[in-house]
């Protein structure tokens, strides 16, 4: 019988197309701008079962570009 994916350490929080507004996971994934991903704006979060690394900062100005041109 065929083993469950395994999921990552940890208890990640699942985030949906619901809860990005439309936002896509490149527009805001984690480019490690200190180099180390110590900056304190990497979250990670599960979608569609699989760990993402996103830029919550990054996240922010999206929205809020988003918000100014509508």
């Amino acid at each position: 019988m065929a083993e469950a994916p395994k999921r990552p350490a940890g208890s990640f929080q699942e985030i949906t197309d619901e809860d990005l507004n439309g936002i896509t996971i490149p527009e805001i994934s984690c480019r490690g701008c200190s180099g180390y991903g110590n900056c304190g704006f990497k979250a990670y979060r599960l979608y569609n079962g699989k760990a993402v690394a996103i830029c919550t900062e990054r996240r922010k100005e999206v929205e809020a570009e988003r918000a100014a041109a509508s």
